[in-house]
């Protein structure tokens, strides 16, 4: 029985985070019960130099970015909620929202192959919390 590329890099990838995970497990702190948080001071120099290019563009982005995300959260929530009352009023309807785990096959949810979903949040994470630690650089605040 032969195993695939993507289970064996599957089990390859969540191995070495693992791993990972065991030797910093240290420095891996708890809040508020259910959270991990791992702290580290990696790419700061990279944000700093980022902020330091146009410092007060970075501090309109981020003034620009609250309404936005306000925004973001009430069309979501809105969407939400017309999921749910769709539910109640239509039995027969389709899942608007369903899990999406990269890898794995979930009855009733889109297949995303797993290194098409990690690379994804790759980027995502990363462009999202630079953008953080960009913006918080810009006013000066501690990382």
């Amino acid at each position: 029985m032969a195993m695939d590329f993507n289970l064996i890099s599957i089990v390859i990838f969540y191995s070495l985070i693992a791993l990972y995970l065991f030797i910093k497990r240290k420095k891996i702190k708890q809040e508020y019960g259910i959270f991990f948080l791992y702290r580290t001071q990696r790419f700061t120099k990279v944000m700093r130099w980022i902020a330091g290019l146009c410092p007060k563009f970075w501090r309109w982005f981020g003034y620009a970015s609250v309404p936005i995300g306000f925004a973001g959260m009430f069309a979501i929530f809105a969407y939400l909620a017309f999921a749910v009352f769709k539910i109640f009023t239509s039995p027969a309807a389709a899942p608007s929202v369903s899990l999406v785990i990269p890898g794995v096959r979930i009855p009733g949810s889109i297949f995303v192959p797993f290194w098409y979903g990690i690379i994804a949040l790759f980027f995502v994470i990363v462009v999202h919390e630079g953008m953080h630690g960009v913006v918080s650089e810009a006013w000066k605040l501690k990382l």
